[in-house]
C-alpha cells in the first residue's frame, strides 16, 4: 500500500485494504481514545434545518 502525502499537521490520510481494516482501526482509535493517548474531538452537534417558511423568501445583498 503506498502511503499519502502528509498534510501541514502531520496527519496522513489512510486508504485501507478492506472493510475490516477500516473498522479494525475505529476501533483501535476508540481503545486509543478511552485510554488518554488520542485526544476526542469535541464536535458540534448538528440539528435538524428548521423547515422553509411558505411563500417567496426575502433575499437582501450583504
Amino acid at each position: 500500500m503506498r502511503s499519502a502525502p502528509a498534510t501541514p499537521t502531520g496527519f496522513t490520510p489512510r486508504k485501507y485494504e478492506t472493510p475490516e481494516a477500516m473498522e479494525a482501526a475505529f476501533r483501535t482509535a476508540l481503545v486509543r481514545i478511552q485510554a488518554g493517548d488520542l485526544p476526542n474531538l469535541k464536535l458540534p452537534t448538528y440539528h435538524q434545518a428548521p423547515p422553509a417558511p411558505t411563500g417567496r423568501p426575502k433575499l437582501q445583498v450583504a
